[in-house]
This record gives structure tokens, C-alpha cells and sequence, in this order.
């Protein structure tokens, strides 16, 4: 009798690039669009128990940090490679992914494209191209890339990995050499074009050397934490660990340690290092992870920087750089105005013609309130085209500041939007403004997307205080642009010819240039930035908004209409207690930045102020904040948000107020 035989579903894998991803995620996605979600191993290992269900050809996707860098994989699985089947995810299978697919993976992919056959070709190709290094690490040329079961533990395939960085460019992929300068250009969809990288016994012996001095580097990051365990260093204990000559984000020894002395960093600790770069024996250039005291709500952060040997230790010796720099987006979940078309449309809508602020025409447009006799009670503004707000609501001409006017004010106001039925996206180009030389004074930004010219980045004012550089002139003093922001950035004090911004021209991995400049114009140097990922389209994102979206659910009392809003006796009254209740995203590798509440009033000198709460980085399984209401005398508005962000600090808002009341 023939014994039965015992079919395994399971699949194994390994996500790592010389070292595991830690704090891995790793997806997998079927022929049919199903998925599934496990977290590795900190040893990078990953298991998923049973994919018997699932229709192969699958999309592995890895998603976690090396040398403190976000990092996203991909590899694929093919047909029969279900019944216990071992897969990696690295570097390498990334490039046999994109080869096979034509393009760099993302989303969503063709399972026809999945197969054997342009496996096999894919897997040759990126052989071919890393031969050197491969030879180098002692891997033969029948090792599968993908399938091979291997440790991360800086041998063989793995040492291979550490001697090479791939990043995302606008064409495809950059594929650089840890020792030296080589590198070479990877198109997906015209690999032939690459050049092999360069690499020979040389650089192997060079990357060896830095590879041994991990352990002590990684002491010295150990020694770092130690010095801030529950307490502040003292700036000569700090200044000890770096070079005679440190420069770092703009910062010299001084102001780096003053820097790091922040309360912040109390019980911070530095960990995760990955040579990115050996410069000699004595100089590489090491990434790695800060991670904050979990009573901070921080999220990790990245530092990048150069380590010099000096008399036999490891000292920091800095970027030297002139500034830290980031590049990510924004995506706003919005309402949609009534079309210009159909607002004036409505029934009793006229026009008035007028001038602006320059003498040039403008026309404004009213809507006539009527009682039940047909007599004239109220007239809405609705504005101009092209003004804030032009579509979304008409306002009353009641005094809001009297109880009669109030009283009209909420009545008659009318809502034409709809909400949560759109997408606004914003580039954020930040120039961080506590890491930034004391001698640079402005910045242009050139880059795909933006105007010919560029945009000219500036310190904000004592008066109004960012987070980072704002755009020059800009009346909004933000740091987000797209075309729209033209109205705020594009002025007489700061003319931005052909000002706009082409979203089809961005991709992930676009380069960007930061030149900087001192007070009299002279250029002290440059910085260069790719984009980490350009987010989904805002088609995407609204079809599929409850993946990418925190939302905030609000009940009928507490949508932010003017009805709402202005009831001295309602959810909004002055000391009221505002508990707002949210859902979650469900894309994976999703965290919750935060959540916001402003009001707006003016004093009896009718002065403005503004009272805003943001209580940032709260747990991700939190669903609820009891917020207090402070209207003061004379009520001007309100609004609330809730912030979440992906794996490569890409931002997800969704923001109510008088526009989007829901």
C-alpha cells in the first residue's frame, strides 16, 4: 500500500541585503489580487504557514530598514513553487523582478510576466551585469539568486549583497559599488544597455576590512546610547566620539552635540549600522538607525555619515554636508467644489464686476436667500473664480458676532461640495530648520516637476516658526508646493516665472538639486536628493483610500459645518468636550503620525488667535482623543485632521473643516 503523501503549502524566505531588514514586512500578493501579511524574523527569516489557497504566480514585497534607510523589495514566486518552496527577497531579486516585468515592480503586477522562462532570463541578466562581484564572493554562476538558501551573515551571497547599494532612479535603478566609484544604470526595460560593474580582488579585500570593523563601529554607536541612558551628556563627553573636524548636517562638533542635548534623545538609542561606503581603510561612510524613548512617540529616524579611524578607534566625523535634507509628498483627502458651470447655474446667482488689489477686473458672484413671500432676506457670497473656497460654500451676510446675525449666518450659509471625494497632492522638498549651516541663507531647488527656474527656499520668521524652510515670498510660510501653491508662492516680491507643477514628471527616484547660497548670493555648494517613492496617483488612492487613509468618523453634531460650528450650545460650544473617533489604514507599514484640532477667534479688539493641539505619533491601535473646544469671544472657525505615513515618510492626511465638513 502506497503511503499518502504530504503536501506542504508553506513558503519561506529570507529579506535581507547584506544584513537582515529589520523590523521587516513582508506581503505577498497573488495572481488575483489577494494578499497576505507576515512580519521576519530579526534574523530576516519570513514564513507564511499556508498559501495552498492563493493563486500562484505571487509578489513578494519586504519592507523595513537597513543601515537605517527604508528600504522596499520584491521577488517573485512562480507557478509550483507553492509545496514548500524557499525565496528570497533582496537587492537582487528586486532587479529579476523589475527584468521580468519590464519595469520597476509596485502595486500591482502581470502574472503573465511571471514565468519561468523570463525568470531565467531575468536571473542571467542581473548574473552578467554583477559577475565581478559575484566572482569576487566566491558565488558561482549556478547559484539561483533567488531561491538559494543562505544567512545574512556577511558570507557567500550575503557578502555580495554588502558589496552593493541599488537605488531607485527615474529610469529604473543605480547599481553603485560599495568600494570606489563604479556604478552602472539599470533600465528594466532595456537592460542590454547596462555596463557589467566593476569590481575585482582589490575591492573585495578593501570591503573585507570594513566588514570586520563592524563590530567596533557598532561599539561605538553602543557607547553612544550609553551616554544618553537616562540623562543628557555633557557636550565634552559627546564632542569626545567625534573628529577634530566633524561637520554634519550643517552642524559643526559644537553645534551637533547642543543638538543631540535635547530632551528628545534622552534614552535614545543608535543601533542597525550598514557600510554604505569605504572610502580607505580608515574612512567609511556608515548609515544607521536612531530610535527614540517609546514616551516620545517619535518615529526612527536616519543619520548617514562618515566614521574615520584616529589612533585606533572609530571617531564620527560627519556628512559634510550643509544641511539634512528630505524629499516626500502629501496627500490630502478633500471634498470637491461645485463646478464653476453648475454653481452659477443655481437659481438667483448674479454677478457683480469689480476690480482686485492691482486694478485689474474681477468679478465676484452672490446668490439671493429668499423668505416664503419671495422677498430677498439674505445674499450668499460665493466668491470669484479661482478664489479659496470658490464652490464649496456660499456665506451668509449675518453678523456672526450678534445673536441675530448668528442665528442667519447659520441658517442661510449653504454647502455646495462633496466630501471626501478628491485628492490634493504636495511635493515637500524639506530643508530641516534646526540642521542647516549658519552660513547658508537661501536654496534653489531645481528638479523634474518643478518650474524652469526653480523655487527659492528660505528660513521661516521667528514670528512664524516651521519645522522647515519655507518657499521665499511665500504668503502661507509652508513648505508643500504644486500648482495651485503658485497663488501663495508667485508674487511681486517673488516672481516664479512659468510657475506650476507637473506631477507626470516625477517618479521614484528623481534626482533633485539643492544649490545653496550665503547672503550675497555666492553658492557655497550643493546637495543632491532622489525621491525615496513617489506615491499613488490620486486616482488610486481615492478608489483605494480606506488602505492609504486614516479617517476621522465624525456623527451628525459633529460634522464641521457652519450650522455646527457656530452653535454657542452644540458640539462646538466654548469648554465643550470633542471625543473624534477614527479608522485606520490597512495598507501594511502604515503609522499614525497624529492628530490635530485648531479654533480660530479674535478679542474684543478683534485681534486673531489661534488655539491648536496636535498630539503627535499616538499608537497605531488608538482610536479615539477627547479634545477640549476653546471658541473664544468672537468664533471664527475650526478644523481637525489626522496625519498617518508610510514606509518612506510619505504623508496621508485627512483634514474636516467648513470645506470638507465630513
Amino acid at each position: 500500500m502506497t503511503p499518502p503523501v504530504t503536501v506542504s503549502h508553506e513558503l519561506t524566505g529570507l529579506a535581507a541585503a547584506g544584513a537582515p531588514l529589520a523590523d521587516a514586512v513582508v506581503t505577498l500578493k497573488d495572481a488575483e489580487g489577494r494578499g497576505l501579511v507576515v512580519t521576519a524574523a530579526a534574523d530576516g527569516s519570513f514564513r507564511f504557514a499556508d498559501v495552498g489557497t492563493y493563486k500562484a504566480p505571487f509578489l513578494l514585497t519586504a519592507k523595513g530598514t537597513l543601515g537605517g534607510a527604508s528600504v522596499e523589495l520584491h521577488a517573485p514566486v512562480l507557478v509550483g513553487e507553492t509545496n514548500g518552496a524557499h525565496v528570497n527577497v533582496t537587492p537582487l531579486t528586486e532587479l529579476i523582478t523589475a527584468l521580468a516585468l519590464g519595469t520597476a515592480p509596485g502595486e500591482t503586477f502581470d502574472p503573465a510576466l511571471l514565468t519561468a522562462p523570463k525568470l531565467q532570463s531575468a536571473q542571467a541578466s542581473v548574473q552578467a551585469l554583477l559577475r565581478a562581484v559575484l566572482d569576487a564572493m566566491g558565488v558561482a554562476s549556478t547559484v539561483d539568486l533567488r531561491t538559494a538558501v543562505f544567512a545574512a551573515d556577511h558570507s557567500g551571497l550575503d557578502r555580495a549583497l554588502d558589496a552593493i547599494r541599488i537605488e531607485r532612479s527615474a529610469a529604473g535603478y543605480t547599481v553603485t559599488s560599495v568600494v570606489g566609484d563604479s556604478s552602472t544604470d539599470l533600465d528594466p526595460a532595456a537592460p542590454q544597455a547596462a555596463t557589467p560593474l566593476a569590481f575585482d580582488g582589490g575591492s573585495a579585500t578593501q570591503l573585507g576590512t570594513a566588514l570586520n570593523a563592524l563590530p567596533a563601529i557598532r561599539t561605538r554607536l553602543q557607547a553612544l546610547t550609553a551616554l544618553f541612558k537616562a540623562t543628557t551628556p555633557a557636550a565634552a563627553d559627546l564632542k569626545a566620539l567625534f573628529t577634530a573636524d566633524f561637520l554634519h548636517t550643517g552642524l559643526d562638533a559644537d553645534d551637533f552635540a547642543a543638538f543631540l542635548r535635547k530632551p528628545l534623545y534622552v534614552n535614545a538609542s543608535f543601533d542597525n549600522p550598514r557600510i554604505l561606503s569605504v572610502i580607505d581603510d580608515s574612512n567609511v561612510v556608515v548609515g544607521y538607525r536612531v530610535h527614540f524613548d517609546a514616551a516620545t512617540k517619535e518615529r526612527p529616524i536616519t543619520e548617514t555619515l562618515r566614521m574615520q579611524k584616529v589612533a585606533g578607534a572609530w571617531q564620527f566625523k560627519g556628512d559634510g554636508e550643509l544641511a539634512a535634507l528630505s524629499l516626500s509628498f502629501e496627500s490630502r483627502l478633500v471634498a470637491t467644489p461645485l463646478a464653476q458651470e453648475a454653481l452659477l447655474a443655481l437659481p438667483r446667482v448674479r454677478a457683480q464686476s469689480t476690480v482686485d488689489g492691482s486694478g485689474a477686473p474681477r468679478t465676484l458672484y452672490w446668490r439671493d436667500v429668499l423668505d416664503a413671500a419671495g422677498e430677498v432676506v439674505d445674499t450668499l457670497y460665493l466668491g470669484a473664480p479661482g478664489d479659496y473656497g470658490f464652490g464649496y460654500v456660499g456665506y451668509s451676510s449675518g453678523d456672526s458676532y450678534t445673536p441675530d446675525g448668528l442665528v442667519k449666518y447659520r441658517q442661510n450659509t449653504e454647502y455646495y461640495a462633496t466630501p471626501n471625494s478628491a485628492i490634493e497632492q504636495y511635493f515637500i522638498p524639506a530643508i530641516l530648520s534646526d540642521r542647516v549651516s549658519p552660513h547658508v541663507a537661501s536654496a534653489l531647488l531645481t528638479g523634474p516637476g518643478l518650474p524652469g527656474g526653480g523655487l527659492t527656499l528660505t528660513a521661516p520668521t521667528a514670528e512664524r516658526p516651521r519645522w522647515a524652510w519655507i518657499f521665499k515670498g511665500d504668503s502661507d510660510a509652508w513648505t508643500a508646493f504644486n500648482a495651485s501653491r503658485c497663488r501663495a508662492v508667485n508674487n511681486a516680491a517673488n516672481p516664479v516665472p512659468d510657475c506650476g507643477f507637473d506631477l507626470s514628471k516625477v517618479q521614484t527616484g528623481s534626482e533633485y538639486v539643492f544649490s545653496f547660497r550665503d547672503a550675497g548670493g555666492n553658492v557655497l555648494g550643493e546637495m543632491r536628493r532622489r525621491l525615496p517613492a513617489k506615491p499613488a496617483d490620486a486616482t488610486q488612492l481615492l478608489a483605494d483610500k480606506g488602505r492609504f487613509f486614516a479617517r476621522l468618523q465624525l456623527d451628525a453634531s459633529q460634522k464641521f459645518s457652519v450650522a455646527n460650528l457656530y452653535d454657542e450650545n452644540g458640539a462646538f460650544k466654548d469648554g465643550a468636550m470633542l471625543v473624534l473617533h477614527w479608522s485606520f489604514p490597512t495598507a501594511p507599514k502604515m503609522s499614525l503620525h497624529g492628530v490635530g484640532f485648531s479654533t480660530f477667534y479674535s478679542d474684543a479688539a478683534f485681534n486673531f488667535h489661534e488655539v491648536s493641539r496636535f498630539d503627535s505619533y499616538l499608537d497605531s491601535d488608538r482610536q479615539s482623543l477627547p479634545l477640549t473646544v476653546t471658541r473664544g469671544l468672537h468664533f471664527n472657525g475650526a478644523y481637525a485632521n489626522i496625519e498617518v505615513y508610510d514606509h518612506f515618510g510619505n504623508t496621508y492626511k485627512h483634514e474636516v473643516n467648513d470645506h470638507n465638513i465630513e
